[in-house]
């Protein structure tokens, strides 16, 4: 069943900061597809003045992952960095540095005028880092914190002092309460970490905190990233997740980037990866509340976990037969043959005997599709869009592997898996050092950068076979 979509229109675009003799200015060059919800503006956000010189700032609507420029303003070496922390998120920063041998003042005036667009945003500033001392970090508790509400102030800036200012711009949330994503919490798979860790002897207690913050971060999935109103949240940019999967191509012409290691937005897109972490993260929540006695809580996550395994098999389910991204706009599938089709058996999605045996033995256990010397590809052998090395379009990626070793257990297919395992070690072996992700194509081996820190715990879960107690058997 495909239920009605609001439509939505999405924004791809770039932009230019502009360093001159007036100061610092970030500017729209133009937009390639214009929202259907709001238009292609230019404003002025802020303005700050070193010594009276102008230093002006300009929020541009629209713009590529990133830009910077430099320039200076009397004595004040200006960095102007115009970036996208997220899908449908985007900030400036300009950080003033005093390089020269006497103070400067600065004066700052952040206007209301955006807020006539109604997207909140925040507005912060602070000392990003200090020559004169050792341990120079960005401490966020000591910014100030401006929510829907100008200011104005000054500050005399001492030698060796960088100031910075920061205005984060969240369109994601426009019809909704929460003021912005909690984009420095956890990630969405916490809660499956934090079972493994619970089960392991680890006070809940001592989770606490996390815990905490895991459920915000999962609350606001859920109540701000369902842009087409479909039951099913959306990944809104492509960094989120799989920078460069085929399953993102047909949006990558508006990109203007091509293919190749491209970030970009996407349109309200039912995601089954996003919606079988959800569900995921739900029962372990629940499992988590449960242990602490916080019953209703816990009965609260089970009904989301049940509503979201519903939808994935309403919207995403093709014919009975595997699961895929749907596009409502479109009305279709995004039919890239990935790893991500699994992910709602490892989620615990109920399925058909005869249609679970034929996800797992007719893709995931055929060497045609992924079980090949090395298992596990992100994207199968046999789609138009593999190469070996390419990024998300044919290299292994261990941390999402072992999803699948575990899934594999759980199911009963106990010597493949211990099989996969031994491959994936092997392949680990190539190198002292543990890889970002790794080229599938035993002929050709490698991969992506050394030291990445989720290879090395991967492996130690490999070589101690911990995928033999998969989460979805502890939390059930």
């Amino acid at each position: 069943m495909h239920e009605p979509a609001i439509r939505f229109i999405d924004n791809f675009s770039a932009a230019s900061i502009v360093v001159g003799k007036d100061g610092v200015g970030l500017t729209e060059l133009r937009s390639r597809v214009i929202s259907a919800w709001r238009g292609p503006v230019t404003k002025r956000l802020a303005e700050l003045h070193v010594d009276g010189q102008p230093v002006r700032v300009e929020h541009a609507e629209y713009f590529p992952w990133s830009a910077v420029q430099t320039g200076r303003v009397g004595g004040i070496a200006v960095t102007a960095i115009l970036y996208s922390p997220e899908y449908n998120r985007f900030a400036w920063i300009v950080r003033l540095q005093n390089d020269s041998a006497a103070p400067v003042t600065m004066q700052w005036n952040v206007t209301s005028e955006f807020e006539t667009n109604g997207a909140p945003y925040v507005f912060r500033h602070g000392i990003l880092n200090d020559d004169r001392t050792a341990d120079a970090t960005h401490d966020n508790k000591t910014a100030t914190w401006l929510l829907r509400k100008p200011e104005s102030g000054s500050r005399r800036l001492q030698p060796g002092v960088t100031h910075t200012f920061e205005v984060l711009v969240d369109y994601a949330i426009t019809d909704h309460e929460v003021p912005v994503a909690p984009v420095a919490g956890p990630s969405r798979l916490a809660t499956w970490a934090l079972v493994q860790m619970q089960r392991t002897g680890v006070p809940l207690a001592d989770m606490r905190d996390v815990i905490a913050a895991s459920d915000r971060l999962h609350q606001w999935y859920l109540t701000t990233q369902d842009h087409d109103r479909d039951g099913l949240a959306e990944w809104r940019f492509t960094g989120c997740i799989t920078d460069d999967s085929p399953a993102f191509d047909r949006y990558a012409p508006h990109s203007g980037a091509g293919q190749w290691m491209a970030n970009y937005y996407l349109p309200p897109v039912a995601s089954v990866s996003l919606n079988s972490y959800l569900m995921m993260d739900a029962k372990c929540l629940a499992y988590l509340s449960t242990q602490a006695g916080e019953h209703a809580q816990a009965a609260q996550h089970r009904a989301t976990a049940a509503r979201l395994e519903q939808r994935l098999k309403e919207v995403c389910l093709d014919d009975g037969q595997f699961f895929w991204d749907y596009d409502h706009q479109v009305g279709g599938f995004n039919r890239a043959v990935t790893l991500h089709g699994f992910l709602p058996l490892w989620a615990g999605v109920a399925l058909d005997d005869n249609v679970r045996r034929s996800i797992i033995e007719d893709y995931l256990l055929n060497p045609r599709h992924f079980f090949g010397p090395h298992p596990f590809p992100f994207t199968a052998y046999s789609d138009p869009a593999y190469r070996p090395d390419g990024y998300w379009r044919g290299r292994v990626w261990v941390h999402t592997t072992y999803w699948m070793l575990e899934l594999l257990w759980h199911y009963g297919y106990h010597v493949q898996v211990d099989a996969a395992a031994d491959r994936l070690v092997a392949l680990m072996n190539q190198r002292e050092e543990f890889l970002e992700n790794y080229n599938s194509n035993p002929a050709q081996p490698g991969g992506g950068q050394p030291d990445y820190n989720w290879a090395f715990a991967t492996y130690l879960q490999l070589a101690e076979r911990k995928y033999r107690t998969p989460v979805l058997q502890i939390i059930q």
